[in-house]
């Protein structure tokens, strides 16, 4: 295993994390993580950074023992890990993190994740929704959800209600609000949450005259 170059103590006061160099290829994706969409100028940018002066930011792992290629998990840290698969980074920093459960794994993506490059209205989405349903937020009123969630994002609860709303979009309007779509061809977020309160019927089809007319929310 990787010398430790050194430990830290967290603010719990009781857990310990240390940074290591850890060979890339023993660590894999977190499959749950809330990222889908990576944008791929952003992509380049961040692998020529990493090429020029080196990963200057550890990722976030924990340590597995169900896998026989890998020893490590990502929590936080995919875009720095696939950029530097990118321009052949053999190892990289990484903080080995104690994590209990895969609820508490997604929760601190979400966290690290949050407020970086790149993430959709719709994967933000998709992420409040999976706390709300986790079990950790069965004990509480939908209201409490929404406050709690809201601290978790360090956004407003109004902000939370806005993104849960495109969960109510029909799929295919959800799929017109795609980053990988032409300016011209997709939905915004304001205009998204507006369809939303639409019957879905009716969805589909004011999305897409409000496309064909270059329409936007006002």
């Amino acid at each position: 295993m990787a010398a430790i170059e050194r430990q830290v103590q967290m603010e719990s006061g009781s857990e310990i994390s240390q940074v290591r160099r850890i060979p890339r290829t023993k660590i894999r994706r977190f499959a749950d993580q809330p990222r889908t969409y990576f944008d791929g100028r952003d992509m380049s940018d961040l692998a020529a950074s990493i090429e020029e002066i080196g990963q200057q930011t550890p990722i976030v792992v924990k340590a597995i023992t169900d896998d026989p290629k890998h020893d490590y998990e990502l929590v936080d840290g995919e875009r720095r890990w696939i950029a530097c698969g990118m321009v052949g980074v053999e190892t990289m920093l990484a903080w080995v993190k104690n994590v209990t459960d895969t609820e508490e794994q997604f929760v601190s993506s979400v966290v690290g994740n949050f407020g970086r490059s790149g993430h959709t209205a719709l994967e933000l989405a998709q992420a409040i929704d999976r706390i709300r349903n986790s079990k950790r937020m069965q004990k509480f009123s939908a209201g409490e959800q929404v406050a709690r969630i809201a601290k978790i994002f360090a956004r407003s609860e109004p902000w939370i209600y806005q993104h849960l709303a495109i969960l109510r979009l029909h799929p295919e309007v959800q799929a017109m609000m795609a980053p990988t779509l032409p300016d011209e061809q997709r939905i915004g977020h304001s205009l998204g949450v507006f369809i939303s309160t639409l019957h879905q019927d009716l969805q589909l089809e004011i999305a897409k005259e409000a496309v064909a007319k270059k329409m936007n929310i006002n």
